[in-house]
């Protein structure tokens, strides 16, 4: 990436891997504008329905029951689903940002295969892959999110499946689609990858 850096920059990664923090810090870095995708999915469910977009209402009993009762195998193919159902919005989104001064967005279930294909547009993407055990760790923290369960270990249990099976599949393929990955250990602050992704992009 150089001067004239690519005028998006998507970031990947899974949840609780710190993608937005890293999204928000590298497009300080940059002088652009940040955004990240889940507003946007928040947005569209918004104003659709189960009926009209299903993809999107797939949690619709509330995230509490949804990861209780859900299995790990349903929620990752409900997340596959949302990636199939949210690609368009996020081209056309890239699209859009050709007559602007661009921007760093970041999401989850950003496909990296997918990215790779739109290579009319000006665009670079990095994924951040953080170890299993720092990920679990994080979450564990989070009790407010889990203790309102009737059964938190089976919520924390299905939660943590997908988000593992996240971390693993979009790094995974990344690094097939040529894009690089930044390795979080758990331990290294934000102003180092930050510094990582920069000398990253600058080298494609």
């Amino acid at each position: 990436m150089t001067s004239a850096h690519p005028r998006v920059v998507l970031v990947g990664g899974s949840p609780g891997a710190g993608k937005t923090t890293l999204a928000r810090a590298l497009a300080a870095r940059l002088g652009v504008r940040t955004q990240t995708f889940d507003d946007v999915v928040t947005g569209i469910r918004a104003v659709t329905t189960l009926e009209s977009h299903p993809a999107f209402h797939s949690g619709r009993s509330g995230h509490v029951e949804y990861f209780t009762e859900r299995s790990p195998e349903e929620l990752i193919h409900d997340a596959q689903a949302l990636e199939e159902a949210c690609w368009p919005a996020v081209e056309r989104i890239c699209v859009s940002s050709r007559a602007s001064a661009g921007f760093v967005m970041d999401w989850w279930l950003l496909p990296p295969r997918k990215v790779a294909a739109l290579t009319y547009l000006r665009l670079d993407a990095v994924w951040i892959e953080i170890d299993a055990d720092v990920l679990e760790r994080r979450e564990r923290a989070n009790d407010w999110f889990f203790g309102a369960s009737d059964d938190p270990e089976r919520m924390f249990e299905n939660f943590m499946a997908r988000s593992i099976w996240a971390n693993s599949h979009y790094a995974g393929q990344a690094q097939q689609s040529g894009f690089p990955v930044i390795h979080q250990p758990g331990d290294r602050p934000t102003i180092d990858l930050v510094d990582e992704a920069v000398a990253l992009l600058t080298d494609r």
